[in-house]
């Protein structure tokens, strides 16, 4: 008993410390590097977006070092490679609320090279979160509000910005829209007795209008969609299914990832097979997950995470930064009311507008390229 009551109480430790550290970490990114460069939209438009991916990709590790050294968690990937350096959509089964923790540690195993420039969609909501809403919007991520005809819309304006400014990038998107958890599963299923689909346990049925739209779009664009990775997640030894589980130590030690690559040749060219191509890869999925679920594994040659060299650095570099973002905000007055400026400056742009990201695509389509936005 008092063996089971130490490990709990070691658990705890090593979760706050975890979040703390992660928490701060973000801070840290958001004042020493989001906040200092967003003049770059008024002198360099075109120089903003290749620092801030650099940046964020190189940030991105600190959480992938704090996962291997706090808890000696291990991520194992199969399937394909990542190409970062090529245009493409990341598609995902979203099986906790947590899952885009784990997301950044397979990026950073499983992308060639490691420098990526990913963009996550999310929920408009989460732009408000202090800090990491805040640095997510600096990083050109697409917030979304489930109303369609506004979302295409701001889809189309970054994806034409991302395009215009020569970059290739991945968008990571979430197809089923929310985590499986047994309300949404019985929604899902319900859906699907009504309109004669298969009963799901591992996936919820996915939403095709997003996926299709943003295909199509980057179809057309000058650096033009040339790849869809499927990727497949799953937990074998313990699901965490909130943050509190992550604060309590409950944490994953091994987190599995199957990578499917499809070049865009192979997708379907009009818009209703394109649905039937993805509706396809969760009924695959959901096969998957079920054999995953009985041998603890994904088919294929499996490579495992080990701590590098690179995660000590980041690890050190990014505690470090920490340390001295407390030391200035409570040693420099100008630093403290740098971050005080900040802080209201971002509130008040997410609160008041689209977001960072608009308003920068905005400055950018007016300062840059207007002709081609009219």
């Amino acid at each position: 008993m008092e063996k089971l009551e130490k490990k709990h109480k070691l658990a705890l430790a090593k979760g706050i410390l975890f979040v703390i550290l992660w928490y701060f970490c973000i801070w840290s990114a958001f004042l020493f590097i989001c906040c200092p460069i967003w003049i770059f939209i008024l002198i360099f438009p075109k120089v903003f977006e290749p620092i801030v991916a650099v940046a964020f990709s190189i940030w991105e590790t600190y959480s992938v070092a704090l996962m291997n050294i706090i808890f000696g968690s291990k991520i194992h990937v199969s399937g394909d490679e990542i190409n970062g350096e090529e245009t493409s959509i990341l598609i995902v089964n979203h099986r906790t609320r947590v899952d885009w923790n784990f997301l950044w540690a397979l990026m950073y195993y499983a992308s060639i090279p490691r420098c990526h420039k990913m963009k996550i969609a999310l929920k408009a909501e989460l732009r408000h979160m202090p800090s990491l809403g805040w640095a997510m919007q600096t990083a050109n991520c697409l917030y979304l509000t489930r109303k369609w005809e506004k979302d295409q819309d701001t889809m189309r304006r970054q994806l034409k910005f991302f395009s215009s400014a020569g970059h290739k990038y991945q968008i990571l998107l979430f197809p089923e829209g929310t985590d499986l958890s047994e309300e949404s599963l019985q929604k899902s299923n319900e859906f699907a007795k009504k309109n004669n689909l298969n009963l799901y346990n591992y996936v919820l049925h996915p939403r095709t209008t997003g996926f299709v739209f943003l295909v199509d779009s980057m179809r057309k664009e000058k650096i033009k969609l040339e790849a869809v990775y499927d990727l497949t997640l799953a937990y074998p030894d313990f699901l965490p299914h909130t943050e509190m589980d992550i604060v309590k130590g409950n944490f994953p030690k091994i987190i599995n990832f199957h990578v499917t690559r499809y070049s865009v040749q192979d997708l379907p060219q009009d818009k209703e097979n394109l649905e039937t191509w993805l509706k396809e890869r969760w009924r695959e999925k959901e096969q998957l997950l079920e054999k995953f679920e009985k041998h603890k594994s994904f088919p294929g040659p499996l490579v495992t995470s080990h701590m590098e060299n690179q995660l000590y650095l980041s690890f050190m570099v990014g505690t470090g930064l920490i340390i001295y973002m407390f030391y200035l905000l409570f040693t420099s007055t100008v630093f403290f009311w740098w971050t005080i400026l900040h802080i209201c400056l971002y509130v008040g742009i997410s609160y008041f507008t689209p977001g960072f990201q608009i308003l920068f695509v905005s400055a950018y389509e007016y300062l840059y390229d207007r002709k081609k936005y009219q």
